[in-house]
């Protein structure tokens, strides 16, 4: 990580870690209600599967930034591996709540999980493809809402022999 550009690398973790969060935040609020009203809405199992998916997108961006074959290259590729994290982080991020995971009943309910995830992960194309902008032929087109330079810093390859 010496040749990289630490300040890119923690905007591009907070950026992917951020959207990751919020796209959760609002598949649980989407996708897991039938509330009649503002307050009946599940605002705190939005927030605790919005935390746990952020910790895990986190872990799975370092993972990328130390393990090079892990990132996708071009828009495509990077809009892909990005869809990817997102279904694992927001899998993974509805355990941090008791409704998905009870450490007592050993009782996991996977399939809420995995429909919550399938929700988040909608939710990132999205995002990914309205982030490319209206040039999208352009090379300089990302899924990153981050600023071109700053993106560019954050994925490049680390130089051979460094």
């Amino acid at each position: 990580m010496a040749d990289r550009d630490v300040r890119a690398v923690c905007l591009d973790i907070g950026e992917r870690a951020g959207w990751t969060a919020g796209q959760q935040f609002v598949a649980v609020l989407v996708a897991g209600t039938t509330a009649e009203t503002l307050f009946d809405m599940p605002w705190l199992l939005a927030l605790g599967t919005s935390l746990g998916a952020a910790l895990i997108s986190v872990a799975t961006t370092l993972l990328q930034v130390f393990v090079p074959i892990l990132r996708g290259r071009g828009f495509w590729g990077d809009l892909i591996a990005r869809m990817m994290k997102t279904f694992v982080a927001a899998f993974f991020g509805a355990f941090a709540v008791d409704k998905a995971f009870n450490l007592f009943d050993q009782n996991i309910d996977y399939m809420a999980a995995a429909n919550l995830a399938a929700v988040t992960t909608v939710l990132a194309l999205g995002k990914g493809l309205l982030a490319r902008g209206p040039n999208a032929r352009s090379p300089e087109a990302t899924a990153s809402t981050l600023d071109y330079a700053t993106y560019q810093k954050a994925t490049a390859p680390v130089p051979a022999g460094t």
